[in-house]
């Protein structure tokens, strides 16, 4: 009886094997495949700015943005461009070729030369930047306080947003800038 026992469970086995293998393949290109599919998801939400990703080349942003490029160096990519409907400066900026941060300054701030002014300007492309940014997180916002700074701070899941609008110390002028950066490198 315990033969018979033996045998049966090793034939169970043999053939357990023999027919689960192509399973057992067909498992695991079906994992490939969906391994694949989570791939291209986790990078789509990896999204940097204007159809740009975390960890881009320089050679894949300059395929990728259409803006005029003025200037180049080893670790910095700069545009011409309108963001926000303003006429504004575009700075990509590379880490080991990887692309680590996206800045946007804004030309004519310098017309918003009072705090109203600023607070003014400030929360129109708050608005706008939400707007575009597609979220309805309202941001975490400082400097209202301040005599010479109003920022907003939005940390999404693919990217940290930084919206700030001031005067600098030296020459009195206002000055606009959005600075995206990789999720919690802020």
């Amino acid at each position: 009886m315990k033969k018979i026992l033996i045998l049966v469970l090793t034939l169970t086995l043999s053939l357990g094997m023999f027919f689960t293998l192509p399973i057992q393949e067909t498992t695991v290109q079906a994992q490939t495949k969906n391994e694949s599919l989570i791939v291209n998801t986790a990078s789509t939400g990896e999204y940097a700015f204007r159809k740009t990703y975390w960890g881009d080349s320089k050679k894949q942003v300059k395929k990728v943005i259409t803006s005029k490029l003025i200037d180049e160096d080893k670790n910095n990519l700069f545009y011409r461009t309108t963001a926000l409907g303003y006429k504004a400066n575009l700075q990509f900026n590379f880490r080991k070729n990887n692309l680590e941060n996206v800045y946007v300054t804004f030309d004519g701030a310098e017309a918003y030369d009072t705090w109203g002014k600023q607070k003014y300007l400030h929360d129109h492309l708050y608005k706008r930047l939400k707007k575009d940014l597609n979220t309805k997180k309202k941001g975490f916002s400082t400097g209202y306080d301040s005599y010479d700074h109003i920022s907003t701070l939005w940390r999404l899941k693919s990217r940290t947003v930084f919206l700030s609008v001031g005067t600098s110390d030296w020459d009195y002028e206002t000055s606009v800038m959005i600075w995206y950066s990789e999720p919690d490198k802020f």
